[in-house]
């Protein structure tokens, strides 16, 4: 075991892919000033050998 500070990288990793992304939301508001929201978005990661990833993320809400 050893100490190491807080304030250190140990590793990083990124990757950088082409892709695109959609998304499509809905606003509706109420009577006691608060407005829900509901949002969906659709990601495709181009990976390359023709393989794909893709995913759907989905936010709901409500702000005051």
């Amino acid at each position: 075991n050893f100490a190491v500070p807080a304030n250190q990288i140990l590793s990083t990793y990124s990757v950088n892919k082409l892709g695109f992304n959609g998304g499509l939301g809905i606003e509706a508001g109420s009577r006691w000033h608060a407005k829900f929201f509901a949002e969906a978005r659709y990601h495709r990661i181009i990976m390359g050998n023709g393989n794909h990833t893709d995913y759907v993320p989905v936010t709901i809400g409500m702000r005051w």
